[in-house]
């Protein structure tokens, strides 16, 4: 016997809600004026990881050829 479901959703208000989503709102300002302010230099770098299973190679050019016509 199949059964046939129905799914309701209902939303509830919270007393909160905006003030939470302004607090979001400000963090999300901040934390990008920070980005932008920041001094690239400053930022850890990561270590490039070799993988032989990668198709990217050092050079993605082609060495030129001695003349226009080869």
């Amino acid at each position: 016997m199949k059964r046939k479901w129905h799914v309701q959703r209902l939303t509830q208000a919270y007393p909160d809600g905006e003030q939470r989503w302004d607090r979001a709102y400000q963090y999300l300002l901040a934390w990008a004026t920070a980005i932008q302010t920041t001094n690239p230099s400053d930022l850890p770098q990561a270590k490039e990881a070799f993988d032989a299973n990668s198709s990217l190679r050092p050079s993605l050019d082609d060495q030129p050829s001695p003349s226009p016509n080869d």
